[in-house]
C-alpha cells in the first residue's frame, strides 16, 4: 500500500513538474516572439523616419512617390462587398491587399479578381497579398484578446503598416481591420507617415454601426455608410464625425 501510494505521489509530481516547463518553454517563446517583433517594429520605424529626414534635408520632400493602397479584407461577406466596391478603385495601384491568416479564401478571392481584371498590373509586381493575425475570432474571451491576440495583432499590424507606407488604408470591417488603422492614425498624427483611412459600413446596417465601426468612427477620414437613415441617425448621435451617404457602394 505504501508503495502505490509512493508511485502515485511520484508520478503526480512529476506531471506537474512536467506542466511548469512547458508553460515556461510556452511563456518563454511567446515573449520572445512578441520582443522579436517589438524589435524589429522599432527598426523599421526609426528606418521610416530616417528616410523621411534625408529626404527633407535634401529638399525632395516634394516629389511625387508611389506609395501603395492597403485594402484589409474581413471574411465572408465583407469580402464579397469590397470586391464590389474594388472595381472603383482602378486608378489606385499598387495595392497591398490584407487578410486575416485564419481566412486564406478572402486572399485567394483577391488574387483571383485581380488576375482577372488587372493582370498586367500583377505582372509588374503592382500588386501585393499578405497576411496578418486576426484580432479577435468569433467567441473568443475579451481576456485572451488582451493577453494573447491583441498584442500581436498591433504589432503585426505597425510591421506591415511600416514596411508599405499605404497612403490610404480602405476596409469595411470586421475587427481585424482595427489595428492597420489605429497604427496608421497615430504614424499620421506624429508625421512620420501620410495615410488616409477611409472605411466603408457595411450594407447590413440600417440602423446602427457594427462595433468597428463605433471604433473606427474616431479615426477614419472618411466613413461611409450605406442608408440614409444611419447617416441621419450618426450625425445626431456623433456631431462632429465625417459620415457620408453615396447610396449603395457594394
Amino acid at each position: 500500500m505504501e508503495a502505490l501510494v509512493y508511485f502515485v505521489d511520484s508520478v503526480a509530481e512529476a506531471g506537474w513538474l512536467t506542466a511548469k516547463v512547458l508553460l515556461t518553454v510556452i511563456l518563454g517563446g511567446y515573449v520572445m516572439i512578441g520582443c522579436a517583433m517589438v524589435s524589429y517594429c522599432f527598426l523599421l520605424f526609426f528606418a521610416v523616419c530616417f528616410k523621411k529626414l534625408v529626404s527633407l534635408l535634401r529638399g525632395n520632400w516634394l516629389m511625387v512617390e508611389d506609395l501603395p493602397t492597403m485594402i484589409i479584407l474581413g471574411s465572408g461577406g465583407h469580402t464579397k462587398e469590397m470586391l464590389k466596391i474594388i472595381p472603383s478603385l482602378s486608378a489606385l495601384y499598387p495595392r497591398v491587399y490584407v487578410g486575416a491568416n485564419t481566412d486564406p479564401l478572402s486572399l485567394d478571392k483577391a488574387m483571383k479578381f485581380e488576375h482577372f481584371k488587372n493582370r498586367r498590373q500583377v505582372e509588374l509586381g503592382n500588386v501585393k497579398f499578405l497576411m496578418t493575425y486576426r484580432i479577435r475570432a468569433v467567441g473568443q474571451r475579451l481576456l485572451s484578446v488582451v493577453m494573447c491576440s491583441g498584442p500581436y495583432a498591433f504589432l503585426h499590424a505597425a510591421i506591415l503598416v511600416l514596411s508599405e507606407r499605404p497612403e490610404t488604408i480602405i476596409c469595411n470591417g470586421p475587427g481585424t481591420c482595427v489595428p492597420f488603422c489605429v497604427v496608421g492614425y497615430l504614424l499620421t498624427k506624429i508625421r512620420v507617415l501620410e495615410t488616409r483611412i477611409i472605411f466603408v459600413e457595411s450594407v447590413c446596417r440600417v440602423e446602427s454601426l457594427s462595433m468597428t465601426g463605433r471604433i473606427l468612427l474616431r479615426f477614419a477620414n472618411v466613413f461611409f455608410v450605406q442608408w440614409q437613415e444611419l447617416q441621419n441617425k450618426c450625425l445626431q448621435l456623433y456631431p462632429h464625425a465625417k459620415v457620408r451617404y453615396m447610396g449603395r457602394l457594394a
